[in-house]
């Protein structure tokens, strides 16, 4: 049996299993390699009708930090609440379990909480893009520090979006962070069980309004895989009634306690709306409502312009670069040029490059960390860095529209 040693503190880690069976391995092996080693790791086995369930008797049969709970498939929401009752650590954590985590993740992350005396403590994530196999730093919303008294507006500044109402906000993931149980439980329990989506932010965001105190690391501890089967890149025609329960949830709370957020809520209401009709209502349009406008300010009207990356930003920069300039759009790039030609997207292979005339590159994707990449790529081609542009994205919403 495992037994506390002095000064330590239970940290409960929470896994949400449900038909993980070729990532399931990669995910617990590592939360096996953490080097805190007061650990409890509960395994809810979400009704899985592939060897899931079996993998997680098996791991828990040879480590007994490990428990296994087995019940009837209802989402992943139900499957943490059940988790989180049979908990017994003072500290929380959870993993999605088609990703991994760093060996030291809870160790720094509970010597951090505990040292700057903070109810939650947030890491980084790096996102694995199973498509392309890359990888990237998710860009944090805010510097590595601690957050408490006057100094907790910057969190609040920062919740939802950034204070430009483009960028990403503060993480409302659970995965990057360690949480008190005592703030986790009274805020997870608030959650709507009817929620398939957006369930990690109506249990973070009130966490965030409760907390007095916050620390930011700046390492990068959690790796998030990006699958194109997973529920959030889905097709779901219930998506936008899932996004009005999450927002009658945390307008409640917001109203109750941080009234002077609502706007920011809205704001970041009708970006969630653009991008379920774009990506998750089914309708199967050829042509999208365009939600990212490209920044053609910043370029001199003759440029002659390449767009690099056709996700869901460089698909609204060609829509509208076609429907307003369409002289100056050169051409299209990205490295998935294959896959996306096939779904009828005019796309070529970076190489096009070489043998195109223009003035411009413009990148097109949300992350600074990942248009950095990009532009060491293209440099590596021999392209001028004076050549390649990046920012970051603007919406249709328009500057009379954000937040302020």
């Amino acid at each position: 049996m495992q037994t506390m040693k002095e000064g330590m503190e239970k940290i409960s880690i929470i896994i949400p299993v449900y038909n993980v069976e070729q990532y399931l391995p990669k995910c617990l092996d590592s939360v096996k390699r953490q080097t805190y080693e007061y650990l409890e790791v509960i395994l809810v086995d979400d009704g899985s009708t592939d060897h899931s369930g079996i993998l997680c008797d098996q791991y828990a049969d040879g480590d007994d930090r490990f428990q296994v709970i087995h019940k009837q498939h209802e989402g992943v929401l139900k499957a943490r609440n059940i988790g989180l009752l049979c908990a017994s650590g003072t500290y929380i954590g959870y993993v999605d379990a088609d990703d991994w985590i760093a060996d030291t993740m809870y160790e720094t992350l509970y010597l951090e909480l505990k040292r700057n005396h903070s109810d939650l403590v947030i890491c980084q994530k790096q996102i694995y893009d199973e498509t392309t196999g890359s990888i990237y730093n998710e860009m944090s919303a805010l510097s590595a520090g601690v957050y408490a008294g006057e100094g907790y507006s910057k969190v609040l500044e920062n919740l939802f979006c950034q204070p430009n109402g483009v960028e990403p906000g503060v993480s409302i993931n659970l995965c990057d962070k360690l949480i008190k149980r005592t703030l986790l439980a009274r805020n997870q329990g608030l959650v709507d069980e009817r929620l398939r989506y957006f369930e990690d932010g109506a249990c973070v965001i009130p966490c965030l309004l409760e907390a007095s105190s916050i620390t930011v690391l700046e390492e990068a501890l959690y790796y998030y895989r990006q699958r194109s089967a997973s529920a959030c890149h889905s097709t779901d025609a219930e998506y936008l009634m899932q996004l009005n329960i999450f927002y009658q949830n945390i307008r409640e709370r917001i109203e109750c306690s941080r009234p002077e957020l609502g706007r920011r809520l809205e704001t970041y209401m009708v970006n969630r709306t653009y991008a379920a009709m774009n990506q998750m209502m089914g309708f199967g349009l050829r042509q999208r409502i365009p939600f990212y406008m490209p920044p053609l300010s910043h370029f001199e009207g003759g440029e002659r312009i390449v767009i690099y990356g056709a996700g869901m930003v460089g698909r609204d920069y060609e829509r509208m670069m076609r429907m307003l300039c369409p002289e100056r759009l050169v051409g299209w790039v990205d490295r998935r040029y294959e896959a996306l030609q096939a779904e009828g997207l005019e796309v070529e292979a970076v190489e096009c490059l070489r043998k195109w005339a223009y003035d411009r590159i413009l990148i097109a994707v949300l992350f600074r960390d990942l248009a950095e990449r990009i532009r060491e790529e293209l440099r590596e081609l021999g392209i001028g860095v004076e050549m390649v542009e990046w920012y970051p994205p603007d919406t249709v919403l328009g500057e009379g529209e954000k937040d302020t």
